[in-house]
């Protein structure tokens, strides 16, 4: 399995910035991709599950703000036992 994380903040406040590119790139994806994402309370965030290139992948938008969206990411790395290499996360910085 495959994680693709999108990094935002919710709420309209943010909705259209570079702070929510994350969450606009994963947006864009779930309608190229014909999914749609659902609030899973348990781990904190919006998630849709699809295929790409036959491998079972989570497209995941933390619901608590940019800070604090390691919480959400870590619940769902231990849930699913993933490997770093599986996880692929979309943000608004260069490092």
């Amino acid at each position: 399995m495959k994680i693709i994380i999108g990094l935002g903040n919710p709420g309209p406040k943010y909705q259209n910035t570079r702070h929510n590119s994350g969450f606009i790139c994963l947006n864009k994806l779930t309608k190229e991709l014909n999914t749609s994402f659902n609030l899973k309370k348990k781990f904190n965030a919006e998630i849709a599950q699809t295929s790409i290139n036959n491998e079972k992948t989570l497209l995941v938008k933390p619901q608590t703000f940019m800070n604090n969206s390691g919480q959400a990411i870590q619940s769902l790395i231990s849930f699913y036992k993933l490997n770093p290499k599986d996880i692929t996360v979309i943000y608004d910085d260069i490092d």
